[in-house]
């Protein structure tokens, strides 16, 4: 014949279960923020392939006779890298072939890649949010170093975007000097 369980044997079951739902309440807890934090840092890294990707296209087709000027980008009071670059084929056709381009972050912290049609409409592309600390510098072969100016009648060979502790190095096909390492 079976005993009734003893108020003793009931109080330990329950404090028992009731560690062992803690336990598995902080571990499933633990495992949502770690998915949270995994899902931020890959929509981030996504994010920064985007760019990259974009970029390297407007890079690889910059008009072989561009300039590079930094300037103020019109109302905004920020500098922005001026250059012009062949968009190819887009959905709306203002924005295909030869263009202009202007690279900056915005007040809202938002990298932006503005470009303006020949009929003077703008289109912006918010390439990354969050930008901070922005910087672009150009690669002179003659003096073998980075610099934040360039005001050459050609294009430098390599380009180097800073944004908010990342880095992107781009190389301008069109560039009329090569790069030469010596040891």
């Amino acid at each position: 014949m079976k005993r009734p369980l003893s108020l003793l044997e009931v109080t330990i079951g329950l404090c028992l279960a009731a560690i062992l739902v803690t336990t598995l309440f902080s571990s499933f807890r633990h495992l949502m923020q770690s998915k949270s934090q995994m899902e931020s840092l890959r929509q981030e890294k996504h994010w920064e392939y985007i760019t990259h990707v974009r970029l390297n296209q407007v890079f690889e087709n910059i008009h072989d006779k561009t300039v590079f000027n930094t300037e103020p980008y019109q109302d905004i009071s920020v500098t922005a890298l001026h250059f012009t670059f062949n968009n190819g084929v887009d959905a709306d056709p203002q924005f295909c072939q030869e263009l202009e381009g202007f690279l900056f972050v915005n007040k809202e912290d938002e990298f932006c890649l503005m470009i303006q049609s020949k009929g003077g409409k703008d289109r912006k592309e918010v390439l990354l949010k969050k930008a901070k600390n922005y910087s672009i510098q150009f690669f002179d072969p003659s003096k073998k170093k980075w610099q934040s100016e360039w005001n050459k009648e050609f294009l430098p060979p390599l380009v180097k975007i800073s944004i908010s502790g990342k880095t992107f190095h781009f190389v301008l096909p069109h560039a009329n000097r090569t790069i030469s390492y010596s040891t």
